[in-house]
Formats: structure tokens, C-alpha cells, sequence
């Protein structure tokens, strides 16, 4: 593992690169009290700086930002929720048992690796092809172990009223098939990360130290065999992948395809028979499966059981363990500390629990006239939208039809559901009852099979239950529901308060909106019609046209280079955020219109403010490389830049930092 004190003498982030007037003021560290900055060359930076010189990182967090903030008071209004043993509702009495198990270190400590064990040695007796094709026919495969692919409920690309079973690639450790090629630095932190955690738990389940490596070392053999067939994290984020991850198949077709891996023995085991609507994202990846699945290859790919299973249960065993996993994380995101136990186990709880807490949370806090605001609001939005569309002169008017019908059918969900998922059939053994951590998991488990893999087969998709969780300070598009999702986290400082001025609530919670629904028509939205079908729905001239745009700006964002001494940005992975965070605030303007004597400046410093960051180098390098949001120094800079009424606002002129002449700039919509 690199120490974070090496890391960070790896890359300046001082300096302002030749190819962008502003440094990375991000960066911890990066303003100095010395540093100065006017609004006209930085205006990130001059609204912020302050901020930026004086705010502390907590030593648990490796970013602190307004989502930060908010969703520390969301959690402790939550953890408050736990503690108050006179709440009775079901959905509490969840939470509340999941937690204490989490936090019952007597328990855990006896019990040890012991629950564990067992089906540990079950995949240690793997010896033959033979022997890794009947492990994963079973039952024990499913529930603790890994059936080498992975599974999950979607909904079908050309009907999305339906429910598909999806069948993807395993995952990876180092996250990217291309990390598998060439290196880069943030795959070496993953990787020196990964060999600590796993030379750790293998030597607690008994192994030496040099057999430990065996097995480390053949786990990543496979996957990087595994990995020729897959789809890079690059490929992935592609608008291209929408189209490319659409495989309708079937259980028949499946067999044709992989007549060597046992993939549809094992989903016939698994009661995934019966699904007549499944999905294959990755043939690639199914191809080199059933050239891997060999009897050569069995070491590599048990180990790679081995390890997988291991990592999955770290967290549910004994505190050593537990604590041993904390440590090697603080290295790997730049921080000292880590968060209390309590925060931990609550986070855990409702991570496993997200309808429980969304309901817990919703009923404590939230309220019709703030759910019938935020809609008024998104009504707002989208009528707003519908005027941009109309006046937008590079679209046909066949196109712009289209668009405007998509517009007009969008779901709007907000705040919360008016429906919600029953949790009445999830039960396990509490701490006072005997149960234990392990115990509870296998339980939800088997409640999560139950419930969406065979409760939804052959389904459809009830459009009055929310797929997601509330309580995360998050806003959001789904393309496959053509739906604006502004959920009950968000609705918080910095980003909404109906104490708000009207400057502040646009530049807040308006923009959010604005922004997610110009995910409908970025790059990918683009592609699914106005049920949230994928369809073709664009003249080729108009979406040749759209493509010239977001190849203007994936070229603008290319010439950043945000660390100094680093490697160039990549506008192409950003590309979808940054034409939605333009696509926003441009909506917001028009808005502004309406309104009387509306102040342009509070706006923009507001807008600054929201977006205003800061991040440990390391936490920032893997930003750079994995975020498909631009930087928050560029979502407020490279966003504003491409606005008139700020050039009007702040006299800003050819020369200025903060200065793009009209015919270049980016903003697609």
C-alpha cells in the first residue's frame, strides 16, 4: 500500500496549468492565506475562497461539500430516530435490530470467523471443473457465495412497463477492465489496497502469508483473463453503451451461447427458470467465459471465490477484522480517521434497509407542502424547458415535436411515494432473541431473492413504488421511466429551504431540477422516448448535429489538465453532467425573466456556493479518473462561462480569466 504521505507528494496541485486560467482550488491545501482572486478571472474561487482556506477537513471525511453537509444532518436525524426504542412501526423495529447487531462486538468477537468458516471450506474442497460446477449449482452459491456472474432486476429496454432479469460480467476488483492492461495510479492504490485486505483475511482464515499470496495472485490472473471480454469503465460511460447493453435474450438462446459455462444450469438451480424477459449486457464477457471455464483454470477461478466471499463478509465478523478493513480504507481515501461505530452501524443498517429508513424518515420529516413546493417547482421546470425546446434553431421541427411530447409526459416524483413496498415479510433474529449479524444478512438475503427475483418474475412494474431509497442527499433523472426524481434528502441547505430567497432556491434546489431534467436529452437520455423505451426518435441530421455540440465540448474539457504535472481531463467521461449543468442553469435564466427585479448577482454567488468542494489529492485523483460530474472548480466556472447574463452581470471582458467568446462556447442546449 502507498502511504497517503507519499501519495500526496506525487502530484502538485499549485499551479494553474498552461491550458486553464484556474488552479485546482479543490485540492486541500490549495489556498493559501496568501491567495487572492478576483471574480472576473476565478469566480469559483472569489466567491469561495474563504471557505476554502478556512474549512477544516474532518479527519473521517475525505470530501466536504454542501451534499456532505446535508447528508450529515439527515444521518444524525436518523441515528437520533434508532436510538428512540418507543418507535414500534415495523420498519423501525428493522432498522433498530440490524444496528444493535452491528454494534454487538461481545457477540461478534465470540463468534468470530466461525459463521463464516464453514461455507468457506465448502469452496476450499473445490478441486475440479466438476467440483466448481456443482458448488455453484447450489443453494450455498447463491446465498453466500458467487455464481462467477452477476444478476439484477431491471426494467425491459422496449417495454419498460415490465420487470427483466438482468445478467451482467462479475465484478472486478481494480473496477475497470482496462486497469488490466495498463495500470494507472489509481489502479495501483486499488490494487495495494485490495492485496492488504486480502493477504489479511486470508492468513485470518488460516493461511500462511506465501499461500496467501497464491491465492491473491491466481484471483487476479482470472480476472484479468476475465477482463479481455469486458467493457471498460470508458466504454461503459459511453452514450454508446446504452444501445450496446441492450441484449434481449433468452433461456434457450443462453444455452446456444454458453454451451461450456454452466450459466443456465445454474440460473435453472437458482429459480431463475421461469423468467421469460432477460437481458445480457456483456456477450464479450459470456464469450470469454466459456473459453476461461476450463478445467486448468480452476485454481484461479476458485481462488478468485475464495477471495470474493471473504471480502464480503469483513465487515459482519469480529472487530479486529473490522478494524484491520477501517485502517487499510484511511489510507486509500487520505484520511486519519474514521467514523464513530454508531455512524457506521447506522449507515450499514439503512444501506441494507432503504425502504425501512426512507419510510422512518419521511414520516418524521417530511411534509405535503413541502412534497406540493418542490412539484410546483418542477412544474415550473418543465414548462420552462418546453420553451427552450421550442426555440431551439438547430433542431428540426420533427425532432423538436418529439422532444417537446417526451417533455410533457415526464413522471414527476417528489420528495417521497404515496405508495410504498411492504417490508411486513422481512424478519430475523434480534440480539435479545440470539440472533447475529451473519444470521440477519443471510435473512435479507433470502428476502431480496424472494421478493424481486421470483416475486417480480414475469411482473410488471408497479409505477407507484419508488425503486430507490429517499434519504440520500440526491436528485436524480431515469430514463427508463422518462421520471425527475428530487427526493426527500436533498430538500436541505444549501439546496432547498422555503425560507429561501427566490435567487437562492434557484440557484439551489432550481438548478438540480434543471439540471436532471436535461439528462432527457443529453447524450444518453436522448436515446429513450417519452415512455422511457429506448427508440430512435431523432432525424439523423438533428442528432448529427447534437453529437457536433458534445464533441465541442468533450474537446473543451479535454485541454484542462487538473492536477499540474497530471494527465489531461476527459471531457468525454463528463460530457452527459457537464451539458446538464449548462442545460440547467441556462433554464434557470429564463426563468430569472419572470420574475421581478431578480438579482443576478445573489444568484450567481449562490450558485458558486452550492457547488463549492473540497477533497483529499487522493480522493480528488479518483474523482478525475471515475466522477462523470466535471469537477465542482468546473461545474461553476465552465457553466458560467457560457452565460450571457453573467458576462452582463460582471462586465466580464476578453481578457478575463473568466472570459469565452461567444462562437466558442459549449453549452449544447
Amino acid at each position: 500500500m502507498v502511504a497517503a504521505a507519499t501519495l500526496a507528494g506525487t502530484v502538485g496541485a499549485q499551479e494553474a496549468s498552461e491550458e486553464t486560467p484556474w488552479k485546482n482550488t479543490n485540492v486541500a491545501g490549495a489556498v493559501t492565506e496568501d491567495d487572492m482572486f478576483e471574480l472576473q478571472d476565478d469566480f469559483y474561487a472569489a466567491i469561495n475562497r474563504d471557505w476554502l482556506f478556512e474549512t477544516q477537513m474532518q479527519p473521517s471525511h475525505p470530501q466536504e461539500n454542501g451534499f456532505v453537509e446535508l447528508q450529515e444532518e439527515v444521518d444524525n436525524r436518523l441515528m437520533e430516530l434508532l436510538e428512540d426504542r418507543t418507535l414500534e412501526s415495523h420498519d423501525a423495529k428493522l432498522l433498530q435490530g440490524l444496528y444493535d447487531l452491528f454494534l454487538d462486538w461481545d457477540s461478534r468477537n465470540e463468534q468470530g470467523m466461525s459463521q463464516v468458516m464453514p461455507h468457506l471450506e465448502q469452496i476450499q474442497q473445490i478441486n475440479t471443473l466438476e467440483d466448481l460446477t456443482n458448488y455453484l449449482l447450489s443453494q450455498e452459491a447463491l446465498f453466500y457465495g458467487d455464481a462467477l456472474f452477476s444478476f439484477s432486476i431491471a426494467t425491459q429496454a422496449d417495454d419498460p412497463t415490465w420487470y427483466q432479469l438482468q445478467i451482467d460480467s462479475l465484478g472486478l476488483s481494480l473496477g475497470d477492465a482496462a486497469e488490466y492492461e495498463e495500470m494507472t495510479f489509481v489502479g495501483m492504490m486499488y490494487k495495494n489496497a485490495l492485496d492488504q485486505i486480502n493477504q489479511y483475511l486470508l492468513q485470518k482464515a488460516g493461511y500462511t502469508e506465501e499461500e496467501a499470496q497464491k491465492v491473491i495472485d491466481q484471483a487476479f490472473a482470472f480476472e484479468k483473463d476475465m477482463a479481455k471480454g469486458m467493457m471498460s469503465y470508458a466504454q461503459l460511460v459511453d452514450p454508446e453503451a446504452v444501445s450496446l447493453t441492450v441484449n434481449p435474450t433468452s433461456m434457450e438462446e443462453l444455452k446456444e451461447l454458453s454451451p461450456v459455462y454452466p450459466l443456465t444450469e445454474i440460473m435453472e438451480a437458482d429459480g431463475f427458470d421461469g423468467w421469460e424477459r432477460i437481458n445480457l449486457t456483456q456477450p464479450k464477457w459470456l464469450e470469454r467465459m466459456n473459453e476461461i471455464y476450463t478445467e486448468e483454470n480452476v485454481e484461479k477461478m476458485k481462488a478468485y471465490l475464495i477471495t470474493n466471499y471473504l471480502q464480503s463478509n469483513a465487515s459482519i465478523v469480529d472487530e479486529e477484522t473490522y478494524r484491520e478493513m477501517q485502517r487499510i480504507s484511511r489510507q486509500l481515501a487520505g484520511i486519519t480517521e474514521s467514523d464513530t461505530d454508531e455512524k457506521i452501524a447506522y449507515s450499514f443498517a439503512s444501506s441494507c434497509l432503504s425502504n425501512s429508513i426512507s419510510r422512518v424518515y419521511v414520516e418524521k420529516y417530511m411534509t405535503e407542502e413541502t412534497k406540493q413546493d418542490i412539484t410546483a417547482i418542477i412544474e415550473e421546470v418543465i414548462a420552462t424547458y418546453r420553451g427552450m425546446l421550442e426555440q431551439e434553431e438547430w433542431l428540426s421541427e420533427e425532432t423538436r415535436q418529439m422532444a417537446v411530447r417526451k417533455l410533457d409526459h415526464i413522471k414527476i416524483n417528489a420528495a417521497y411515494p404515496d405508495k410504498w413496498e411492504d417490508t411486513s415479510d422481512i424478519t430475523f433474529k434480534t440480539k435479545e432473541e440470539g440472533g447475529t449479524l451473519p444470521e440477519a444478512m443471510e435473512a435479507l438475503k433470502r428476502a431480496n431473492y424472494q421478493k424481486n427475483y421470483i416475486g417480480k418474475m414475469n411482473q410488471q412494474v408497479d409505477p407507484e413504488i419508488w425503486m430507490v431509497g429517499v434519504t440520500e442527499v440526491n436528485a436524480y433523472y431515469n430514463p427508463s421511466d422518462n421520471s425527475i426524481n428530487i427526493i426527500a434528502g436533498i430538500l436541505g441547505d444549501p439546496f432547498y429551504s422555503p425560507e429561501m430567497s427566490e435567487e437562492e432556491k434557484l440557484a439551489g434546489i432550481g438548478m438540480v431540477i434543471g439540471h436532471e431534467i436535461s439528462h432527457a436529452f443529453d447524450t444518453s437520455g436522448a436515446q429513450f422516448d417519452e415512455n422511457g423505451a429506448l427508440a430512435d426518435w431523432w432525424t439523423q441530421e438533428d442528432m448529427q448535429a447534437f453529437n457536433d455540440r458534445a464533441a465541442k465540448l468533450i474537446e473543451c474539457y479535454d485541454q484542462i489538465v487538473p492536477l499540474a504535472g497530471d494527465k489531461n481531463y476527459s471531457g468525454a467521461l463528463i460530457q452527459g453532467e457537464a451539458i446538464a449543468d449548462m442545460g440547467g442553469v441556462k433554464c434557470m435564466m429564463e426563468m430569472a425573466k419572470n420574475r421581478e427585479n431578480f438579482d443576478y448577482d445573489k444568484f450567481f454567488r449562490a450558485f458558486a456556493k452550492v457547488w463549492r468542494s473540497k477533497e483529499t489529492l487522493e480522493y480528488e485523483k479518483q474523482l478525475i479518473q471515475l466522477d462523470t460530474h466535471p469537477l465542482d472548480y468546473l461545474r461553476v466556472n465552465m457553466t458560467l462561462m457560457q452565460i450571457p447574463e453573467f458576462y452582463e452581470t460582471y462586465g466580464i471582458a476578453e481578457g478575463d480569466g473568466m472570459y469565452m467568446a461567444s462562437e466558442e462556447r459549449i453549452a449544447v442546449w
